[in-house]
């Protein structure tokens, strides 16, 4: 769209360390000038910008470019459209590629734009604007919050958008096919968003596309949300609610939170999470998918728990499958959405619980359907076999089917062949799984029971009590026994809550222990045995002696097997073995 010649006259023209200087501070050393990359997570200055080349580079991440190309990447929009806003700046012309489509949507895009700064105006302006705002920020909406997303508020008036559109050089038919502006049966055109607070919707570049209003007086009885239609520039299948925005920072921390509406967005932003975007009321999609992983292939998904939610996170499974990407699940607690959560709680509090309790979205299923598990009763067991097969079918990997009946037979203390059996009925891709070579994964027991049963009642008694662990770790001088690592592994994360947060949570810890399934299925074992008294403290006393001893039993061994390699340490060995054996016989 714009001529080579064009292009290399904005990069000989446009001083790159003016421009990158006014998105960034820019330090000077030697020659080039630095700053910290806005491209990943950065926290030393690692990019460089040179003026004599014409060019940056970030020696961390490797990103680098002219000054269109950094324009570009910094704010997320086409290479032409840089191009053009740099172009600008020299006075250069430039020359759009000139097509009916093309001119009929840049008609939309401007028709769109100018809805939005209406909108905008009339909620800044006017004396409705002062009731929105006041419900706004009710809402906790501030007025950073109202011009980051742009919020504006569509009058009561009949018919204030399409006559200030007029104005505009915007007629009926754009108006019309935008879904902006209708016709009654009497011929007047009236104004489809009144009486609402107005979100307006862009595209991946930017571009205003759409519009949702939401009512904000107590006795509206209208449907709460109203959308645009789909039209030429607008397509609910393809855009994501704050992409554009939440671009750099989905990059920079090599994630991104998926929501189901736009103000559970708008929440998690006040909760400084910068770094979230939401579906348009639809099911997530393959081009969602494509667009998400183009920047990251950290994808949480935030849905809601009600059955609606749960629905939609199962689809989303199934899509993700398809297109080999493994998502994680959050799901805040008691049926809360995410501004209720922020509410009850606070900020902080849902910016570390959605970081804290995402887990791969197989497990999150996996122990959806286990929640209703009764272990003693045949038809719940079939339920929960019934729903995991129902997952893994539409997953369609060998792989993960592999996995989880494996987890499911240990779940279920049953033959792993047997579950082979039954999902393979109705799941032709499972003969891949052979079971002669199925084996369960189970803790390798190479030392004395007593130890397993030692560190079995040292978990679960500091569970209770923190002074459990320093007693532990300090007549253990902190050593790890490399063939009880799982129990290891358990202590290491108790003692890990202990720091953070200075109390436990089993559920948390079990989160944390998911990827290392060992260690997963002994803390199970561990916290359901009834057997163990936690009260007990002088029978903990004795197991942490039995550690104790153990690792007295080590040294001894140790030097034993450093004499044998020393032939005159060897001797006198031997010498004090045959003296003791002497004796015991004159005894």
């Amino acid at each position: 769209m714009i001529s080579q010649n064009i292009i290399n006259q904005i990069i000989e023209n446009v001083d790159i360390v003016d421009t990158v200087g006014s998105y960034l501070p820019l330090t000077p050393k030697g020659k080039n000038y630095w700053a910290v990359c806005p491209f990943h997570n950065d926290s030393n200055p690692s990019m460089s910008v040179s003026r004599e080349k014409k060019f940056f580079k970030c020696f961390s991440c490797g990103t680098s470019g002219n000054v269109i190309a950094f324009v570009q990447k910094y704010e997320n929009i086409a290479y032409y459209e840089a191009a053009h806003k740099l172009a600008l700046k020299v006075g250069l012309k430039v020359e759009e590629f000139d097509t009916p489509e093309y001119r009929k949507n840049k008609q939309y895009y401007l028709a769109m734009d100018e809805a939005k700064n209406f909108y905008q105006f009339y909620l800044h302006n006017t004396a409705e604007g002062l009731k929105a705002k006041a419900y706004l920020e009710l809402r906790g909406i501030t007025e950073e919050i109202i011009d980051k997303f742009q919020i504006g508020l569509a009058p009561s008036s009949y018919d204030y958008l399409h006559k200030a559109l007029l104005e505009k050089n915007v007629g009926f038919i754009e108006q019309n096919d935008l879904g902006l502006v209708r016709e009654n049966d009497k011929g007047e055109y009236y104004d489809v968003f009144r009486n609402r607070i107005i979100f307006p919707l862009t595209n991946h570049e930017g571009q205003t596309v759409g519009l949702s209003g939401r009512i904000y007086l107590d006795n509206d009885k209208n449907a709460k949300y109203l959308n645009s239609q789909e039209n030429d520039i607008f397509h609910k299948g393809e855009i994501l609610y704050n992409y554009h925005q939440a671009t750099l920072s989905i990059k920079k921390l090599d994630e991104v939170y998926v929501f189901e509406g736009f103000m559970d967005v708008i929440a998690a932003e006040k909760a400084e999470i910068s770094n979230a975007v939401a579906t348009m009321g639809t099911a997530l999609t393959k081009n969602h998918i494509k667009s998400l992983t183009n920047l990251t292939k950290n994808i949480v998904l935030c849905f809601d728990g009600d059955d609606a939610g749960i629905s939609a996170t199962k689809k989303a499974a199934e899509i993700c499958s398809s297109m080999n990407v493994l998502p994680y699940a959050a799901l805040l607690p008691d049926g809360l959405d995410p501004d209720e959560y922020l509410q009850k709680y606070g900020k902080e509090a849902l910016k570390n619980y959605l970081q804290e309790h995402k887990v791969n979205i197989y497990d999150y299923l996996y122990n959806l359907s286990k929640n209703n598990l009764v272990i003693e009763d045949i038809e719940s067991v079939e339920r929960f076999k019934k729903n995991v097969f129902d997952i893994l079918r539409k997953a369609k990997s060998t792989t993960l089917s592999e996995f989880y009946l494996k987890k499911m037979s240990v779940e279920l203390d049953c033959d792993i062949n047997s579950l082979i059996a039954d999902f393979g009925k109705a799941t032709p891709f499972v003969n891949n799984i052979k079971p002669e070579k199925v084996k369960v994964d189970k803790p390798k027991r190479t030392l004395k029971p007593k130890i397993y049963k030692a560190l079995e009642v040292i978990i679960k008694t500091s569970l209770k009590n923190k002074d459990v662990l320093k007693d532990y770790y300090r007549l253990t001088e902190n050593k790890y026994i490399s063939d009880a690592m799982p129990y290891c592994t358990i202590i290491d994360q108790i003692s890990f809550e202990y720091d953070l947060v200075g109390a436990i949570d089993i559920d948390k810890i079990k989160d944390k222990l998911e990827s290392y399934s060992e260690a997963y299925d002994c803390f199970e074992k561990i916290i359901n045995n009834r057997l163990i008294d936690e009260n007990n403290m002088d029978a903990c006393s004795e197991c942490i002696n039995t550690i104790v001893e153990y690792w007295e039993n080590e040294k001894r061994k140790e030097c034993f097997e450093n004499a044998l390699k020393d032939d005159q340490k060897c001797d006198d060995l031997i010498k004090v073995v045959r003296k003791q054996h002497k004796l015991k016989e004159n005894m």
